[in-house]
């Protein structure tokens, strides 16, 4: 209260003594709200002293991918529950696991000529606060328009949320280290699969379905706490460039072009067989659903450690050795699965896994290959378009692989068939890798410090 002293040696503050007695109280509390947030700014600061600035972005973009990834991979298990508590069908269901991919496509095709003209880490903290605010709206929403509408906007946030993690890293690591922290960040999908569904889905049979939506916004509200503490140096952008032009641009590099095409046939190939996996151990090979989840657990861990591995054999020099590896390795349980015919429990668990692990962990070395050839003033722009097309290489094979297989008599038919489409996808990335992708842009491997 030094000001007060100071203050009563030059002026009589008798008349005003009422108002003081009102407003010191409220100053003082003022006060202590801001010391409060000063002592929770200096115990982060004090956290993130034990790690270097780009340790601690790599764990936080990791935890950004766990999140949007759990926001998404959630519906799928809770959808007896919703379908009980808003009356659906399964059509409506449906409609509520779709919208989200339409969102992330929209949304993505929207905002790629704009991206590149603002501070990529700086829209990243923006649009993960709007996510982080649209997840909590989950928690008042009571009939299936709102939560439709509410699951196209997550979709589209968490859709550039995913294309501007990719341009952060591109833009903030260098080449020879980009390898490895892709590896980290997509190894949060199979870090969902260990430990955010079985979580989700015990909030869900305890609490109802808003509990796992509740819980992702406190996670990230956690998160953008660290988050908004990273300072790095802006990404010195042209704002005067128009949309349409921008637009433009991107469509007329070669080279973008075939890292769009790569992508789109990589997610096909993946997604033509990794939604039928369930449906071909239990009709196929007569695994018990009831011993699905301790599977996908074993799974999920050998998809983890796949998924480091794949980034540091992608740092071999361009990527195209890593591409090649992996994509030829998960060939091989494909065939396995496709042709072998009777298997013991454990070789049908081991095959599974292994063939889980390839077909997630391949995203690793295309990503990191593709960003060797993308100019770097359209990188955010790229990425957003990249991740629209990711959505799309997926739905659509997820559609394919729906006519190719069908389950007739409790036997599952076609899976061979789709084991084929995958292969030969496969074999277009190879060809494309290889005859393609001669030059680079300039500085598009140089990454800044932060």
């Amino acid at each position: 209260m030094g000001w007060f002293h100071s203050a009563a040696r030059f002026t009589d503050l008798s008349p005003y003594l009422p108002w003081l007695l009102v407003g010191g109280p409220c100053v003082a509390g003022h006060r202590r709200r801001l010391d409060g947030r000063s002592a929770m700014n200096r115990s982060i600061d004090a956290s993130m002293k034990r790690f270097s600035e780009k340790q601690w972005l790599v764990i936080l973009l990791a935890l950004l991918q766990f999140i949007i990834l759990s926001d998404y991979l959630v519906l799928m298990p809770m959808g007896p529950m919703l379908m009980d508590t808003f009356r659906l069908d399964t059509r409506q269901f449906a409609g509520l696991v779709s919208i989200y991919s339409i969102g992330a496509i929209f949304i993505a095709f929207t905002t790629a000529g704009v991206l590149d003209r603002f501070d990529r880490f700086r829209s990243l903290q923006l649009v993960f606060l709007c996510f982080l605010a649209i997840s909590a709206l989950h928690l008042l929403v009571n009939d299936y328009r709102v939560l439709l509408l509410l699951r196209f906007f997550a979709g589209g946030a968490a859709g550039l949320i995913g294309s501007l993690i990719m341009s952060v890293i591109s833009q903030k690591f260098v080449s020879n280290r980009r390898g490895r922290v892709i590896g980290i960040v997509l190894s949060a999908t199979s870090i969902c699969q260990i430990v955010g569904i079985p979580a989700g889905l015990f909030l869900v049979t305890r609490y109802g379905w808003k509990a796992p939506f509740l819980l992702n916004a406190l996670l990230g509200l956690v998160v953008c706490l660290f988050l908004l503490r990273i300072q790095p140096e802006r990404n010195p952008v042209r704002r005067e460039r128009p949309v349409g032009n921008q637009m433009l641009r991107i469509a007329r590099e070669p080279f973008h072009l075939q890292a769009m095409v790569c992508t789109l046939l990589t997610m096909l190939a993946g997604n033509l067989i990794v939604p039928f996996l369930p449906l071909l151990l239990v009709f196929r090979h007569g695994v018990p659903e009831n011993e699905m989840g301790g599977i996908y657990l074993i799974a999920g861990l050998v998809a983890f450690g796949g998924s480091l591995l794949a980034g540091k054999v992608s740092e071999r020099g361009n990527g195209r050795f890593a591409i090649y590896l992996v994509s030829s390795l998960g060939m091989i349980p494909l065939l396995v699965f496709a042709f072998a015919g009777a298997m013991p429990g454990w070789g049908v668990v081991g095959v599974f896994a292994i063939c889980n692990a390839l077909l997630i962990t391949r995203m690793i070395p295309t990503n990191r290959f593709i960003m060797e050839f993308i100019h770097p003033d359209l990188l955010g722009g790229f990425q957003s378009i990249n991740t629209a097309l990711m959505h799309i290489g997926a739905s659509s094979a997820a559609w394919i692989g729906g006519f190719l297989i069908s389950v007739e008599d409790g036997k599952m038919l076609g899976f061979e068939h789709a084991v084929f489409a995958s292969i030969s996808a496969t074999c277009l990335v190879f060809v494309i890798v290889s005859v393609g992708f001669r030059s680079r842009p300039e500085s598009s491997g140089q990454g800044s410090g932060l």
